[in-house]
């Protein structure tokens, strides 16, 4: 992984979904007070290539670009299955607490760590429609 697009906090396979799932992981603290939305907002939004959604979507688009490398090294490692067939990658931003940011961001989920586990388990499946990014056949 180049160093531009810096380092992916989980990547996965989900077989019962077919899905490589790339997560990034964010450790924020609970926010009730509008200095802290603002905050958060500042942090996940508007500090431009800096912001964390800026550097997970370059995370989202090297896998996306380079899944026919990455599909085969991951089979290559033995923890997953050696015929594994992705037909998507899943991509979410999954965090400690809940935070504000998540209303503006439209192209991949954003939820808590409590809040993904719960519509995983409801779902029986990957519980989003956003941030999917279907692989050629």
């Amino acid at each position: 992984i180049p160093p531009e697009v810096g380092e992916i906090d989980y990547l996965g396979y989900s077989p019962r979904d077919r899905l490589l799932v790339i997560l990034e992981c964010k450790l924020v603290e609970s926010a009730a007070e509008p200095a802290l939305f603002r905050d958060d907002i500042q942090d996940f939004i508007e500090d431009g290539e800096k912001s964390y959604c800026a550097k997970f979507r370059r995370k989202i688009e090297w896998i996306v670009q380079n899944s026919g490398k990455v599909i085969p090294a991951l089979a290559s490692l033995g923890e997953f299955p050696s015929d594994m067939c992705p037909r998507a990658i899943a991509a979410a931003m999954i965090t400690y607490y809940p935070t504000i940011a998540k209303y503006f961001i439209h192209d991949f989920p954003c939820d808590s760590l409590p809040v993904f586990v719960v519509r995983y388990e409801e779902n029986n499946s990957w519980p989003y429609d956003t941030g999917i990014h279907k692989l050629a056949d």
